[in-house]
């Protein structure tokens, strides 16, 4: 025990309320006691005792339940400071419960207790000095549950009903105890100057004597001010509150976890890196439009920056990548153009070369997405969102649906059907990496036949049962995407819905691995969900299986990638048209810099305009030497350089 004003600590001496060897049979039920301590004060010998009341409990081991034994009275004993030992009283008349904390007032602890015969409460006093239980009636006002507090030095029970309403309290003091039914309660109404819409009901403070309450007004869950309120004197003191947190419930979702997810490092920094490269070919594609040449006026192209999503000037992002836009002053308007550099323009050029060589591998992937299709039918703006992943050209519904008529039927305008199914090619991709885990690790069939490759980031935490969980899922069966089934519907007994969800993860895996970079946005999935019976949330879907799929946030849109086909943010297993991409966007990545050789062609093109002479067919000189200032101007300094260039010339004799 502690006096929280003295810093004293006195330590109480052992209870004689301890479980006896009898008890302690193991066989049985568990005996334990349930004890509550209370702190009492008599004015006449000024002495402080510690009431301490003990409930015996048994615990039932097949239902762990807890019981209060036959006898139903708990057990009383009492220590007085100063002495060595507890001594036992007499226990309360009546079996009831101490709901809660006492309050000591006049050399009596009181507690408003609960009997559990009525459904009136009661009020439980002890004597200290004489070391007594009594039963007081409150008045019949007093319906429910009330706070004790200390009012006019004597006991009093705090009703706050009309607290908010009518902005006041009432307040029961007890004058006289009467033993034998003959008690006096006085009522007190206590109306506050101000209004109380906002505050919570108040709270008694312990140690007064005076009848002070605690007063707090809430805002958005969070205290916003309180004080003390004496309701004799109707005085309040502010009391400083100190810095608040708000705690909420955590929220699991899609978002929350998505945000908690373990990163990706390499993949978020291709994502990013491809976002700048797809803002370049968007500007090329606005270049492309234009109809006065290969080449566009910055002035015109500063009106791009939003439909290009940018956050800094069009003239900062030219400048940023040298090796992909020339910029040159226009020799008669004078001002300030834009073109893309040779190298770009033959890397695009050569990915168009590439996409249709590589006709044929198109083909297969459409017919491939329509064996997957419930209905055998895809839609062509689903087909369009993903051309450039698919590795489609641009006039696709002519050049491919139009051109092959044996494999493609277009239904309507916006609808394409496969018209010869190939079983040639129902197989998945994931179908040859299963062939060699079961032909390279010697795996069963059993282990192997529904698999997937997993392959978590650096970093994953794994939590006890997941690996066991991870087995079971790898080993349930499910109907494959090409399969051909009639009721592929979503059950929810003996694992259907499991096995429906397995079905979806199979169906994005071999999505992803017909698309050239092996990626695709999120939000563009969602078009092929009713052409594939995909009926589930497929952002959430994803984020079941982080070992399989990654989503990455950076770049501006959700990305998903197929884990096992990259590794150190490259692809393991390259195609032309990824190779040809993969260039573009590392002469994007080279920025500002070997951008020397760039400046050194530029100086030998004007070194070359300025020569002077006059070439005949004959003969010989030593020719003029001819002086080239080249001004080089900083922020700070201006430097001049002089370049001495020798002109040789051929005169005619």
């Amino acid at each position: 025990m502690r006096n929280v004003v003295t810093q004293e600590i006195i330590d109480l001496p052992k209870s004689t309320f301890v479980v006896s060897d009898d008890d302690e049979d193991f066989s049985g039920p568990m005996i334990s006691y349930f004890r509550e301590y209370f702190l009492g004060f008599d004015p006449s010998s000024r002495d402080y005792k510690v009431l301490n009341i003990s409930n015996k409990h048994t615990t039932n081991s097949s239902s762990y339940a807890w019981m209060i034994d036959n006898h139903g009275t708990p057990e009383c004993e009492i220590f007085t400071l100063g002495t060595t030992s507890w001594r036992k009283i007499d226990a309360p008349p009546s079996r009831i419960h101490f709901r809660r904390q006492g309050l000591c007032a006049n050399g009596f602890i009181h507690w408003i207790i609960t009997n559990p015969r009525k459904t009136k409460p009661v009020l439980a006093v002890f004597d200290v000095k004489e070391e007594k239980f009594d039963i007081v009636k409150l008045p019949d006002e007093v319906r429910k549950h009330h706070d004790l507090i200390q009012a006019e030095e004597k006991l009093g029970v705090l009703d706050c009903d009309d607290f908010r309403s009518k902005n006041k309290i009432r307040v029961w003091i007890l004058k006289d105890y009467g033993r034998g039914g003959g008690e006096v309660w006085i009522r007190r109404d206590y109306v506050f100057p101000f209004d109380t819409i906002m505050f919570r009901p108040p709270i008694p403070v312990s140690n007064s004597n005076n009848g002070e309450i605690l007063l707090t007004e809430y805002k958005s869950s969070l205290v916003s001010r309180a004080f003390i309120y004496d309701l004799k004197t109707q005085e309040r003191r502010a009391i400083k509150i100190p810095p608040q947190r708000r705690w909420k419930k955590a929220v699991d979702s899609a978002q929350t976890r998505l945000e908690n997810r373990t990163r990706d490092h390499q993949l978020d920094k291709l994502a990013t890196k491809l976002r700048t490269l797809r803002t370049i070919l968007n500007t090329h594609r606005l270049m492309s439009t234009r109809k006065r040449g290969p080449f566009v006026s910055v002035q015109i192209m500063s009106r791009w920056k939003n439909i290009l999503g940018l956050n800094i000037t069009m003239g900062n992002f030219l400048h940023k990548y040298p090796h992909v836009f020339h910029l040159f002053t226009h020799p008669l308007n004078k001002n300030l153009c834009c073109r893309y550099t040779p190298k770009m323009e033959n890397l695009i050029n050569e990915e168009v070369d590439v996409i249709r060589r590589c006709e044929s591998d198109a083909v297969i992937r459409i017919k491939k997405l329509l064996l997957m299709s419930k209905s055998g039918t895809l839609h062509v703006h689903a087909l369009r969102l993903i051309r450039t992943e698919l590795g489609l050209p641009e006039d696709f519904r002519d050049s491919i649906l139009g051109k092959y008529g044996n494999d493609f039927r277009l239904v309507d305008l916006e609808i394409v059907e496969l018209v010869n199914r190939d079983e040639n090619l129902g197989d998945a991709v994931v179908e040859k990496w299963r062939e060699n885990e079961y032909r390279e690790k010697w795996l069963s069939e059993f282990e192997t036949n529904f698999a997937f490759p997993i392959n978590f980031p650096t970093g994953f935490k794994i939590e006890r049962g997941f690996r066991e969980k991870l087995k079971n899922w790898q080993r349930l069966p499910y109907v494959k995407p090409y399969e051909r089934k009639e009721n592929v519907v979503r059950v929810c007994t003996c694992g259907g819905f499991e096995r429906f969800e397995k079905r979806s993860v199979a169906v994005i895996h071999e999505l992803l691995s017909l698309t050239v970079e092996k990626r695709v946005e999120v939000e563009r999935l969602s078009h092929f969900r009713k052409d594939f019976a995909m009926e589930v949330n497929v952002r959430e879907l994803l984020l079941k299986h982080p070992g399989i799929f990654y989503i990455s946030t950076k770049g501006g849109t959700q990305t998903v990638f197929l884990r096992e086909a990259y590794s150190r943010g490259c692809l393991i297993e390259p195609n032309p048209i990824y190779v040809i991409r993969r260039k573009m966007l590392d002469l994007v990545l080279l920025g500002c810099r070997n951008t020397k050789e760039l400046k050194h062609l530029e100086e030998i093109k004007q070194v070359s305009d300025n020569l002077v002479g006059k070439i005949g067919d004959g003969g010989t000189s030593g020719g003029d030497w001819v002086m080239k200032l080249v001004i080089y101007r900083t922020k700070s300094l201006m430097f001049l350089q002089i370049v001495v260039v020798k002109l040789t010339f051929k005169f005619q004799e």
